[in-house]
């Protein structure tokens, strides 16, 4: 893990943010904006992703691999420290896969737009992403004007600055790791483990979903499947830490009566 992997900054209760894909950990800078006055954030690049470099020896993506790779992170970065855990997409599977196993240090877990079942059919840039053909082929020959163009056509509620940003994080690494990622989650037996783990985060976590309803890669039905209290925002994409931040803000603080939400 490299030392510009990882954003640590304001003070006050603490929140962990876990990344989606193909972004990085700057996909929180707008929460992070309007938390770190009276928040300490921490937002991670994930193993493989952004600017984290090689992913570490006999790391799989697997759900176990990755709740332990949090796990001795957590306790070399942060001790006992509890916090609020919030996580969107790749980054949710890391967040449950983890509280469901060492749940301790979290005090609540909010997730958003992620599929933790296996019951997904895997559709778009998802299934080209999966292909040990066609995914090194499109990550070979992406440029930035093709994504930004792409990318702002699919999801017309992420600016255009946020979307330079993505870009800015897919080096070699992070389009090598991101392949890896995706032919690992969409082999049948990924999602083995995640149900029992479900079942555990939603006894022992105070767990939130929330939905953005217009995700064109991710059926609505998928936020019922998770558990704990389900928050549907109409208007709202896949993307809802860089389209809303401000309903993850309010509740971060524990004000759910703040939400503009449907």
């Amino acid at each position: 893990m490299s030392r510009g992997s990882m954003i640590d900054t304001g003070s006050g209760p603490l929140v962990v943010m876990l990344h989606g894909a193909p972004d990085h950990k700057d996909e929180w800078r707008d929460l992070i904006g309007q938390l770190s006055p009276d928040h300490r954030c921490i937002a991670l690049d994930l193993p493989g992703m952004g600017h984290f470099g090689s992913v570490p020896e006999g790391y799989d993506y697997s759900p176990r691999a990755q709740a332990e790779w949090f796990e001795t992170w957590r306790r070399a970065t942060l001790g006992d420290l509890a916090f609020t855990l919030v996580a969107h997409d790749i980054g949710a599977i890391m967040a449950a896969s983890w509280a469901a196993l060492y749940p301790d240090p979290a005090q609540r877990v909010i997730v958003s737009n992620t599929v933790l079942s296996a019951d997904h059919d895997w559709v778009g840039i998802t299934r080209v992403w999966a292909s040990p053909i066609f995914g090194p082929l499109f990550m070979a020959t992406l440029i930035g004007p093709a994504f930004r163009f792409a990318f702002g056509k699919d999801f017309p509620g992420v600016r255009d600055d946020q979307i330079r940003s993505m870009y800015a994080g897919l080096t070699r690494t992070a389009r090598r790791s991101l392949l890896q990622f995706y032919r690992r989650l969409t082999r049948s037996d990924f999602f083995a483990s995640v149900a029992d783990n479900l079942a555990k985060l939603s006894k022992r976590c105070d767990l939130t979903t929330v939905w953005g309803q217009e995700d064109i890669l991710i059926d609505p039905a998928e936020a019922d499947r998770i558990g704990g209290r389900v928050i549907r925002l109409n208007g709202c994409g896949h993307w809802v830490p860089l389209e809303r931040p401000d309903v993850l803000a309010a509740l971060v603080r524990g004000k759910p009566e703040a939400l503009v939400a449907e």
